[in-house]
């Protein structure tokens, strides 16, 4: 479980360390959204959780997004448009 993150720069070819996440978490799902990543639900080590976090490619920071309704480890996630 983690809640480090990282961006990669296919122009420099390099990894950048962004800030942490609020939650701790493994088993998440994520998906991008314009320059918004979501990253969803996962498992903090004692539970499956139900949070949802989004990272702002712009402003370099995570917001609290609205939580699922279900406890969701291990899923997949797509976005429909």
């Amino acid at each position: 479980r983690t809640n480090t993150a990282e961006k990669y720069s296919p122009s420099d070819r390099s990894w950048t360390s962004i800030p942490d996440m609020y939650n701790t978490r493994s088993n998440f799902g994520i998906e991008v959204i314009d320059d918004m990543l979501f990253v969803i639900g996962g498992f903090n080590g004692e539970t499956t959780i139900y949070n949802v976090e989004c990272y702002d490619t712009q402003s370099n920071e995570w917001y609290n997004a609205t939580d699922m309704n279900l406890y969701k480890s291990a899923l997949s996630a797509c976005v429909v448009r």
